[in-house]
């Protein structure tokens, strides 16, 4: 049992060092911000879908739910969200910031 722990402490601590490896100090990425619609979320892979795209959410991501501080993990398929996120390569994404819109703005779907 504490073999089992262990190794997953040191994977843990692996995979959060190459996470933090992508957004070292010094090291500055390309910024975007689009509109969408929350589709899919994975709480456990700080992942979601948003209007058909993949992106991972930083774990420091700035949350905006109702005018109000708000969680990740808060956040519920269909929410209308603005979001600003960095592109760390053409296939990764990291969200950093997620603001609730309301539900009846229009948002153009690609």
């Amino acid at each position: 049992m504490i073999r089992v722990l262990a190794t997953l402490l040191l994977a843990l601590t692996f995979g959060l060092a190459a996470h933090a490896a992508t957004r070292a100090p010094g090291v500055t990425f390309p910024t975007a911000t689009e509109l969408g619609v929350v589709q899919e979320l994975d709480f456990n892979r700080s992942e979601m879908i948003v209007s058909g795209n993949r992106y991972s959410v930083a774990i420091d991501a700035n949350v905006e739910i109702g005018g109000s501080y708000g969680a990740f993990t808060m956040l519920q398929p269909g929410m209308k969200i603005r979001f600003s996120f960095l592109v760390i390569s053409p296939s990764e994404r990291e969200i950093v910031e997620i603001k609730e819109i309301p539900p009846n703005a229009a948002i153009e779907q690609a």
